[in-house]
């Protein structure tokens, strides 16, 4: 049997997040029991949730919020697409959970987990970003001018080979 999870930031989610579905009445067995149904409805209403909070926790943890396991989540991701275009009730309950999860991350302040998984703000992730996109512009500067320098031997080669066959 999966654990439960213990982080206050999951737990503060998900309670939220069963506020908005408006279940929040659930007991702990009907609340495993919906977390066992496997219903599209209730499927997709955790998958948003999980796609909502995976840029803040780790996937096992994420999962953890309805004893489900890592598998669940990348599923979950991996499925995001399909459903936002052809669910009519998904868009809906990602929205529910995209807020939840903004309105919790700021009250405890977490923030989204960086590239070396470890939390840092948004405006170091975008220094970060920033610099990536320096060295990549760097880098295309870089191969754009040797190609420059190697095109004239280049068409010079072709020239004389060209005239070897004539």
């Amino acid at each position: 049997m999966k654990k439960r999870s213990t982080n206050p930031f999951i737990n503060a989610v998900r309670e939220r997040y069963m506020e908005e579905l408006n279940l929040h009445h659930l007991s702990p067995r009907s609340l495993r029991r919906w977390a066992a149904n496997r219903s599209r409805s209730s499927v997709e209403a955790r998958a948003a949730v999980f796609n909502a909070v995976s840029p803040f926790v780790g996937r096992a943890e994420a999962a953890s919020m309805f004893w489900k396991d890592h598998s669940t989540i990348l599923h979950a991701i991996k499925n995001h697409d399909m459903y936002m275009a052809y669910s009519s009730k998904y868009g809906q309950f990602y929205e529910k959970a995209t807020r939840v999860v903004v309105e919790c991350s700021k009250e405890m302040n977490v923030y989204p987990i960086g590239q070396y998984r470890h939390y840092i703000s948004n405006e170091a992730e975008l220094d970060v970003l920033q610099k990536t996109l320096d060295n990549i512009q760097k880098t295309i500067d870089h191969v754009k001018n040797r190609v420059q320098k190697n095109q004239g031997p280049l068409r010079d080669y072709r020239r004389v080979s060209d005239r070897e066959e004539q």
